[in-house]
């Protein structure tokens, strides 16, 4: 048993412990990184020089000592938990000590630091006042017994942990390698809380998280809760599989069409069958065509990003989904998710991407002497609605709330130090399912911005927010979505800001759009700050250098005071 004493208990130091902790964070973050990239540097040495024995010795070397990097990772991130909650659960009992020790005294009683007695008052006392200062003298040095116990206890298993995780005297971590992660695996991870997912990803090794990234990016791409640039690992992946994919596919196409329209036909009926076939083989080509079409508008918007773009997810089924980050949200101080609206696909993703491309740029110069401070997201990750009678209900907004608040669970789960101001932004129909979310009390933001809204589900900015000073709304003056009073309003002006075709709307559906989503959150009586707003129409609230965009860039890094409002009440400054 450890013999700490309680004055030792009162004089322990927690921040050297919380500073120790820190340190050995720092390094499996560094075996981690180090392991990744060595891992990464010498994949392929078996195809650049695979045979003699000089190549084997080379691979057997280099395997070995990536496994010995990996297996260190983790020992030294168990030790960083045991003394971050050693430091945390010491803080509690010194604590719980002191606060006995100070009702003691208050009630007359002297207390022995070194050894834990309790001394009772001194004076005249009836039987009756003996016995119960017996009793309390008792109470008092009982409840300092359990702390202190407490205390040692503690002391032993944190001393214990530490020791199971230092490295063996003759074989350090060893070179073992460690067992595979099977896919039965990570299905069973998908579905839990974002914060459960992290957990299971660090409880694996480096190695073991290269293997779930080469064999399985397609349920690793889309896990909330895994880290960005892991998710982005496996999302180029995947991409560049669907790419491939479809390139093999149009390839055989051809080759086929090709081969019917050379084959020589024994009569008319068969060249015809022939001809027949090749046409429907054309419209899968065409059918082909279309989807490579979309993914090179991903493509282009990553490559436009270089370095600082993210792929968080992709999925191509339906109209397309994608999230796309512009910088780090796992090292950013600050981040801001935005949420497209109605007639969204992966058709639009450039120019979505563009979009949070400038607000980041329009926050990051904000935070001076700290590039990379702010990150963006576009986040597609639901089903947006068309122009039809489904952007007029809200069943596509309460389908995308849970998505929403998971993934902005994920971000918290996976930040380096927790210290996130994270910023959800919600456009046109996207303000519909960022109320949703929001309504559910489920998500962590700690500003909402809204952009040419019809409408957030919820009657007050209070509803949305516990604070309603961190609510904001944005509306352009002839903006048909948000602002029909007044405006030449038509269909054909809520069909042109999205860029789609009319269809067979009426203006029945467009007046359903803005009525069916509750009251406009710019208005006066919603409660909300309305952010002052220079642009035009429903799609240019991003423009690079507007008053929209840079008071939307105020609010994503903190400085409340410097955003321009037409009316409401700004919150104080972070610091």
């Amino acid at each position: 048993m450890s013999a700490m004493t309680l004055r030792e208990l009162l004089a322990a130091d927690t921040t050297a412990f919380h500073s120790a902790a820190s340190g050995w964070e720092g390094l499996a973050e560094d075996l981690d990184n180090t392991v990744e990239s060595y891992i990464s540097s010498t994949r392929d040495l078996g195809h650049v020089w695979s045979s003699g024995p000089a190549a084997q010795q080379a691979q057997t070397r280099v395997a070995k000592l990536r496994r010995e990097i990996s297996n260190a990772y983790q020992p030294a991130r168990q030790i960083f938990h045991a003394l971050d909650h050693h430091a945390y659960a010491l803080g509690d009992l010194q604590r719980q000590a002191a606060g006995i020790i100070e009702r003691a005294r208050e009630d007359g009683y002297v207390i022995d630091e070194t050894t834990g007695q309790v001394t009772a008052r001194t004076g005249e006392r009836t039987s009756g006042s003996v016995d119960a200062e017996l009793r309390a003298v008792q109470s008092y040095a009982d409840q300092l017994t359990v702390v202190v116990d407490r205390a040692r206890s503690l002391d032993e298993q944190t001393a214990a942990e530490l020791r199971r995780h230092l490295p063996d005297r003759d074989t350090g971590f060893g070179d073992l390698r460690p067992r595979d992660v099977s896919r039965q695996e990570v299905e069973q991870v998908r579905g839990r809380p974002p914060q459960e997912v992290a957990g299971w990803w660090y409880s694996l090794t480096p190695e073991q998280q290269e293997q779930v990234l080469a064999q399985f990016p397609d349920l690793i791409g889309s896990l909330d809760g895994i880290p960005a640039s892991d998710r982005d690992t496996a999302n180029r992946a995947l991409f560049g599989g669907m790419k491939d994919d479809l390139q093999r596919r149009e390839d055989e196409l051809n080759r086929r069409i090709t081969e019917l329209l050379l084959q020589p036909a024994a009569s008319l009926n068969e060249r015809n069958a022939n001809l027949r076939l090749a046409e429907e083989l054309r419209r899968d080509l065409a059918d082909i065509d279309a989807q490579q079409a979309r993914l090179g508008k991903v493509d282009a918007a990553l490559a436009q990003l270089g370095d600082r773009g993210y792929l968080l997810g992709l999925d191509t089924a339906g109209d397309g989904r994608a999230i796309i980050a512009v910088g780090n949200p796992d090292e950013a101080r600050h981040t801001a998710v935005w949420v497209p609206g109605l007639g969204t696909t992966l058709d639009s993703t450039k120019g979505n991407v563009e979009r949070v491309m400038h607000l980041q740029e329009a926050a990051d110069v904000l935070t001076p002497g700290r590039a990379g401070d702010v990150a963006t997201v576009m986040w597609l990750g639901y089903d947006a609605p068309e122009l039809d009678l489904s952007v007029a209900l809200e069943e596509r907004s309460r389908q995308g709330a849970g998505p929403l608040v998971n993934f902005v669970d994920g971000l918290h789960a996976t930040h380096l130090d927790g210290s996130t101001h994270l910023t959800v932004v919600g456009h046109s129909y996207g303000s519909t399912v960022v109320g949703e979310a929001a309504l559910s009390g489920n998500l962590r933001a700690d500003d909402l911005i809204t952009a040419g809204s019809p409408g957030t589900h919820a009657d007050h900015a209070d509803q949305l927010m516990a604070d309603p000073r961190h609510v904001w709304a944005g509306s352009a003056t002839d903006d048909p979505v948000s602002n029909p009073t007044g405006n030449p309003y038509s269909v054909g002006a809520l069909a042109g800001a999205h860029g789609t075709a009319l269809g067979g709307l009426t203006e029945a559906l467009v007046a359903a759009y803005d009525d069916g989503h509750g009251p406009s959150p710019h208005t006066d009586q919603f409660g909300a700050n309305r952010y002052t707003v220079d642009t035009h129409g429903h799609s240019d609230y991003w423009n690079s250098g507007s008053e929209s965009i840079n008071n939307q860039a105020r609010i994503v890094v903190g400085e409340y005071s410097a955003t321009t409002i037409d009316h409401g009440q700004r919150p104080p400054d972070l610091p």
